[in-house]
């Protein structure tokens, strides 16, 4: 009974198969490789035998964890439709977020975060170096030498929680970095 395909089995295999004839032959190997890894699974090629291959024959594992950290399949505009950000802030955070775990952009410019917004068909940002500045002093985004940033803890637990803003911004509050005062305020409420 456990070679039999239950109708599930056989509705799964079925979308898998018109999905998969979407792709050309090297993206479709690359894409059955790719699920293979998530799941813990060895292929072999076809036509060779696992001893041919130099592949150890196939085996389960259960409960693996993934190679890559995020789902890559998931497009831009997807991704903020998803978080739906409320401000432009905001939403070059979840852009940063996407470059650093879709991209795998671990260090980025404004003009990243620019493109990516245009790509995912947003509004365009009408100051980018003001928004990006303005993340990285809410403690969202840091330096990563030169004019590269780079997503901080905090901003990946912001964007981790949305869209439900209020927990975002609680769980986030207490971590950002407190605001300096400048000088020139501190001398004159040191003198009243």
């Amino acid at each position: 009974m456990a070679d039999e395909l239950s109708a599930v089995d056989v509705t799964v295999l079925s979308e898998i198969i018109n999905a998969l004839n979407k792709l050309d032959p090297e993206a479709r190997a690359r894409m059955l490789q790719s699920v293979a890894t998530l799941y813990g699974v060895s292929i072999t090629p076809a036509g060779k035998s696992p001893s041919e291959s130099g592949v150890p024959p196939p085996k389960v594992v259960s409960d693996v964890r993934p190679s890559f950290s995020e789902d890559r399949s998931q497009s831009p505009k997807d991704f903020l439709w998803e978080k739906q950000p409320k401000t432009a802030v905001e939403r070059a955070i979840c852009l940063a977020y996407y470059l650093s775990h879709n991209l795998g952009m671990h260090y980025f410019k404004t003009a990243d975060i620019t493109n990516l917004n245009m790509e995912a068909a947003q509004l365009k940002f009408s100051n980018p170096a003001w928004i990006v500045n303005e993340a990285a002093r809410m403690g969202y985004l840091a330096s990563a030498g030169g004019q590269n940033r780079q997503l901080t803890a905090v901003g990946e637990q912001f964007v981790r929680l949305l869209p439900d803003r209020q927990a975002a911004l609680s769980a986030t509050k207490e971590k950002r970095p407190k605001r300096r005062r400048k000088a020139s305020n501190q001398k004159e409420k040191g003198s009243e």
